[in-house]
């Protein structure tokens, strides 16, 4: 089981300045059950189950609403959490995305 924050199949991120956006993967084969502010994520593709910290739950919730610009998906997250403007959490926020990418959560499409 992955625990913690949570990019297979995807690029490894966003270059600065890139217009690129985070997407969802397609829901079929993800089953989902939350718990509080964490969640557990049963990825039916690859066999694997990945429980999501607070933050890493609020940037999935967020890719599965239909993701959007890097910026807008961690303010969106950070705001959640009441943290707004919390440079090491946005840094979090941006790595926690590429983590779930890596993971086959979420991948990156550069425009």
């Amino acid at each position: 089981m992955s625990q913690g924050m949570a990019q297979r199949g995807a690029s490894s991120g966003p270059m600065p300045g890139s217009a690129g956006v985070w997407l969802p993967v397609a829901p079929e084969g993800l089953h989902v059950r939350r718990w509080g502010q964490e969640c557990l994520v049963f990825h039916e593709p690859s066999g694997e189950t990945h429980l999501l910290s607070p933050l890493a739950a609020l940037l999935f919730q967020g890719l599965i609403a239909g993701g959007g610009p890097e910026m807008a998906m961690v303010d969106g997250a950070l705001r959640a959490l009441d943290c707004a403007g919390d440079g090491e959490l946005e840094a979090l926020a941006r790595q926690t995305l590429a983590h779930l990418a890596k993971i086959g959560l979420a991948r990156y499409c550069a425009r």
